[in-house]
Protein backbone atom coordinates (compact mmCIF):
# COMPACT_ATOMS: atom_id res chain seq x y z
CA UNK A 1 0.00 0.00 0.00
CA UNK A 2 2.62 2.33 0.96
CA UNK A 3 4.42 2.21 -2.32
CA UNK A 4 1.07 2.50 -4.26
CA UNK A 5 0.37 5.58 -1.81
CA UNK A 6 3.73 6.96 -3.37
CA UNK A 7 3.60 6.55 -6.72
CA UNK A 8 -0.38 8.16 -6.97
CA UNK A 9 1.36 11.03 -5.00
CA UNK A 10 4.42 11.22 -7.30
CA UNK A 11 2.77 11.37 -10.36
CA UNK A 12 0.45 13.48 -9.03
CA UNK A 13 2.06 16.38 -7.43
CA UNK A 14 5.83 16.63 -7.88
CA UNK A 15 7.05 19.38 -9.65
CA UNK A 16 9.23 21.57 -10.82
CA UNK A 17 9.39 25.42 -12.21
CA UNK A 18 11.37 28.23 -12.55
CA UNK A 19 8.77 31.02 -12.55
CA UNK A 20 5.09 31.63 -11.71
CA UNK A 21 3.27 32.73 -15.49
CA UNK A 22 2.27 36.13 -15.18
CA UNK A 23 1.06 37.07 -18.75
CA UNK A 24 2.14 40.75 -19.25
CA UNK A 25 3.28 40.93 -22.80
CA UNK A 26 1.17 43.41 -25.26
CA UNK A 27 -0.62 41.50 -28.35
CA UNK A 28 0.54 42.80 -31.36
CA UNK A 29 -1.60 44.96 -33.40
CA UNK A 30 -0.51 43.75 -36.61
CA UNK A 31 0.16 39.80 -38.25
CA UNK A 32 -1.25 36.98 -36.94
CA UNK A 33 -2.94 36.99 -33.61
CA UNK A 34 -2.26 34.84 -30.84
CA UNK A 35 -4.70 32.16 -29.95
CA UNK A 36 -5.17 28.42 -28.63
CA UNK A 37 -4.35 26.51 -31.73
CA UNK A 38 -2.31 24.46 -29.37
CA UNK A 39 -4.83 22.57 -28.76
CA UNK A 40 -4.86 20.83 -32.58
CA UNK A 41 -0.63 20.65 -32.28
CA UNK A 42 1.18 17.42 -30.89
CA UNK A 43 4.93 17.59 -30.10
CA UNK A 44 7.05 14.72 -30.34
CA UNK A 45 10.57 13.92 -29.83
CA UNK A 46 12.26 10.49 -29.19
CA UNK A 47 15.26 10.89 -26.20
CA UNK A 48 18.66 11.47 -27.84
CA UNK A 49 16.96 12.51 -30.99
CA UNK A 50 17.65 15.38 -33.69
CA UNK A 51 13.88 14.90 -34.84
CA UNK A 52 10.55 16.85 -33.94
CA UNK A 53 7.42 15.41 -34.91
CA UNK A 54 4.03 17.61 -35.51
CA UNK A 55 1.25 16.40 -36.11
CA UNK A 56 -2.17 18.90 -36.85
CA UNK A 57 -5.73 17.80 -36.56
CA UNK A 58 -7.15 21.02 -37.89
CA UNK A 59 -6.99 21.43 -41.76
CA UNK A 60 -4.94 24.33 -43.56
CA UNK A 61 -1.82 25.71 -44.08
CA UNK A 62 0.70 25.52 -41.01
CA UNK A 63 4.03 27.29 -41.00
CA UNK A 64 6.68 26.96 -37.99
CA UNK A 65 9.83 28.64 -36.63
CA UNK A 66 11.89 27.33 -34.12
CA UNK A 67 14.39 29.06 -31.08
CA UNK A 68 15.47 27.60 -27.64
CA UNK A 69 13.45 29.50 -25.55
CA UNK A 70 9.83 30.53 -26.43
CA UNK A 71 11.32 34.48 -26.43
CA UNK A 72 14.21 33.38 -28.40
CA UNK A 73 12.06 32.10 -31.88
CA UNK A 74 14.03 32.98 -35.22
CA UNK A 75 10.86 34.30 -37.25
CA UNK A 76 13.39 35.36 -39.82
CA UNK A 77 13.42 31.65 -41.39
CA UNK A 78 10.36 29.36 -42.13
CA UNK A 79 12.06 25.74 -40.76
CA UNK A 80 8.89 23.50 -41.83
CA UNK A 81 5.69 25.07 -43.69
CA UNK A 82 2.70 21.91 -44.88
CA UNK A 83 -1.01 21.68 -45.38
CA UNK A 84 -0.46 18.04 -44.53
CA UNK A 85 -1.26 16.47 -41.15
CA UNK A 86 1.91 16.25 -40.16
CA UNK A 87 5.45 16.92 -40.76
CA UNK A 88 9.60 16.31 -38.93
CA UNK A 89 11.56 19.12 -38.17
CA UNK A 90 15.33 17.25 -38.16
CA UNK A 91 18.57 18.30 -37.54
CA UNK A 92 18.54 19.71 -34.36
CA UNK A 93 20.74 20.08 -31.38
CA UNK A 94 19.70 16.75 -29.40
CA UNK A 95 21.04 17.90 -26.15
CA UNK A 96 18.58 21.42 -26.27
CA UNK A 97 15.27 21.85 -25.83
CA UNK A 98 13.62 23.73 -28.68
CA UNK A 99 10.08 25.79 -28.97
CA UNK A 100 8.07 26.31 -32.03
CA UNK A 101 5.93 29.18 -33.28
CA UNK A 102 3.53 27.96 -35.66
CA UNK A 103 1.11 30.33 -37.33
CA UNK A 104 -2.58 28.59 -38.96
CA UNK A 105 -3.47 30.25 -42.31
CA UNK A 106 -1.22 33.37 -41.41
CA UNK A 107 -4.07 34.59 -39.27
CA UNK A 108 -3.30 32.80 -35.70
CA UNK A 109 -0.34 31.77 -33.37
CA UNK A 110 0.93 30.04 -30.52
CA UNK A 111 3.91 28.62 -29.03
CA UNK A 112 4.13 24.81 -28.96
CA UNK A 113 7.09 22.26 -27.69
CA UNK A 114 6.54 18.79 -26.54
CA UNK A 115 4.43 18.06 -23.64
CA UNK A 116 6.36 14.95 -22.27
CA UNK A 117 10.01 15.62 -22.57
CA UNK A 118 11.86 12.51 -23.75
CA UNK A 119 14.38 11.09 -20.84
CA UNK A 120 15.62 7.90 -20.33
CA UNK A 121 15.25 7.62 -16.51
CA UNK A 122 11.64 9.65 -16.32
CA UNK A 123 9.17 8.67 -18.85
CA UNK A 124 6.48 11.31 -17.22
CA UNK A 125 8.37 14.22 -17.03
CA UNK A 126 6.23 17.07 -18.68
CA UNK A 127 5.88 20.44 -19.20
CA UNK A 128 2.22 21.83 -18.23
CA UNK A 129 3.16 24.88 -21.23
CA UNK A 130 -0.27 25.28 -23.30
CA UNK A 131 -2.69 24.27 -20.83
CA UNK A 132 -5.93 26.37 -21.46
CA UNK A 133 -7.54 27.72 -18.12
CA UNK A 134 -11.18 28.70 -18.27
CA UNK A 135 -10.98 32.15 -18.61
CA UNK A 136 -9.41 31.22 -22.03
CA UNK A 137 -5.47 32.20 -21.40
CA UNK A 138 -3.06 29.62 -21.59
CA UNK A 139 -0.12 28.54 -19.27
CA UNK A 140 3.57 29.59 -20.60
CA UNK A 141 5.82 26.85 -22.03
CA UNK A 142 8.61 26.22 -19.75
CA UNK A 143 7.80 27.81 -16.86
CA UNK A 144 6.21 25.14 -14.64
CA UNK A 145 7.08 21.13 -14.90
CA UNK A 146 5.87 17.77 -13.17
CA UNK A 147 7.39 14.96 -12.79
CA UNK A 148 8.02 11.68 -11.17
CA UNK A 149 10.85 10.68 -9.40
CA UNK A 150 14.77 11.74 -10.60
CA UNK A 151 16.96 9.20 -9.23
CA UNK A 152 16.95 7.43 -12.23
CA UNK A 153 18.03 10.03 -14.70
CA UNK A 154 21.09 9.67 -17.12
CA UNK A 155 24.09 12.06 -17.72
CA UNK A 156 22.20 12.53 -20.75
CA UNK A 157 18.57 13.30 -19.22
CA UNK A 158 20.38 16.14 -17.03
CA UNK A 159 21.87 17.62 -19.51
CA UNK A 160 18.79 17.85 -21.21
CA UNK A 161 17.06 18.99 -18.19
CA UNK A 162 19.85 21.55 -17.92
CA UNK A 163 19.45 23.12 -21.07
CA UNK A 164 15.74 24.11 -20.06
CA UNK A 165 16.80 26.03 -16.96
CA UNK A 166 14.73 25.11 -14.55
CA UNK A 167 15.87 27.24 -11.39
CA UNK A 168 13.43 25.77 -8.10
CA UNK A 169 12.47 21.69 -7.46
CA UNK A 170 9.37 21.60 -5.26
CA UNK A 171 9.68 17.80 -3.77
CA UNK A 172 6.16 17.02 -2.07
CA UNK A 173 8.37 13.10 -1.01
CA UNK A 174 8.67 12.44 2.57
CA UNK A 175 12.25 12.33 3.51
CA UNK A 176 12.87 8.85 4.06
CA UNK A 177 11.96 8.91 0.66
CA UNK A 178 14.28 11.00 -0.02
CA UNK A 179 17.16 9.82 1.40
CA UNK A 180 15.73 6.38 -0.34
CA UNK A 181 15.68 7.98 -3.98
CA UNK A 182 18.02 11.13 -4.23
CA UNK A 183 17.31 13.31 -7.24
CA UNK A 184 20.55 13.71 -9.69
CA UNK A 185 19.85 16.67 -11.33
CA UNK A 186 21.59 19.48 -12.72
CA UNK A 187 23.62 21.90 -10.17
CA UNK A 188 22.28 25.00 -9.24
CA UNK A 189 18.64 23.99 -8.75
CA UNK A 190 17.38 25.16 -5.68
CA UNK A 191 15.42 21.97 -3.96
CA UNK A 192 12.49 22.89 -1.68
CA UNK A 193 10.69 20.20 0.40
CA UNK A 194 6.97 20.32 1.18
CA UNK A 195 6.52 17.17 2.27
CA UNK A 196 2.67 15.91 2.23
CA UNK A 197 2.69 15.90 5.63
CA UNK A 198 2.76 19.02 5.93
CA UNK A 199 -0.37 20.21 4.62
CA UNK A 200 -3.62 19.27 6.22
CA UNK A 201 -3.66 15.98 4.85
CA UNK A 202 -2.16 13.01 6.47
CA UNK A 203 -1.03 9.71 5.43
CA UNK A 204 -4.04 8.08 6.49
CA UNK A 205 -6.42 10.27 4.90
CA UNK A 206 -4.88 9.17 1.40
CA UNK A 207 -4.91 5.49 2.53
CA UNK A 208 -8.93 5.95 2.84
CA UNK A 209 -9.47 7.80 -0.61
CA UNK A 210 -7.38 4.90 -1.97
CA UNK A 211 -9.47 2.35 -0.15
CA UNK A 212 -12.65 4.54 -1.03
CA UNK A 213 -11.39 5.37 -4.45
CA UNK A 214 -12.36 8.88 -3.56
CA UNK A 215 -11.59 11.25 -6.81
CA UNK A 216 -13.41 14.17 -5.36
CA UNK A 217 -11.14 14.13 -2.55
CA UNK A 218 -7.93 13.74 -4.55
CA UNK A 219 -8.58 16.80 -6.38
CA UNK A 220 -9.09 18.79 -3.25
CA UNK A 221 -5.74 17.50 -2.17
CA UNK A 222 -3.98 18.34 -5.54
CA UNK A 223 -5.47 22.00 -5.11
CA UNK A 224 -4.81 22.64 -2.09
CA UNK A 225 -1.23 20.94 -2.40
CA UNK A 226 -0.46 23.29 -5.95
CA UNK A 227 -1.31 25.80 -4.18
CA UNK A 228 0.57 26.11 -1.49
CA UNK A 229 3.62 24.82 -3.72
CA UNK A 230 3.32 27.87 -5.59
CA UNK A 231 3.25 30.38 -2.54
CA UNK A 232 6.70 29.08 -2.46
CA UNK A 233 7.39 30.47 -5.80
CA UNK A 234 7.07 34.10 -4.91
Amino acid sequence: MRNLIKGVVLMSIVALSFACNKDTEEEEDLGPRKSNIQQFITVNRDAGSDTYSMSFTKQGNWKVYKGTSPKSIDNSAVVAETSESSIEITGLDSQKRYYFEVIFNDEEKTIVSETGLALEGQKNFRDLGGIISQNGKSLKWGKIFRSGELNSLTDADVQYIGSVNISKLVDFRYDSEIEEAPDNIPDGIETINIPIEQTVFNNNMVVSWLITNDSLAFDTLLVAVNKQYCCYLL
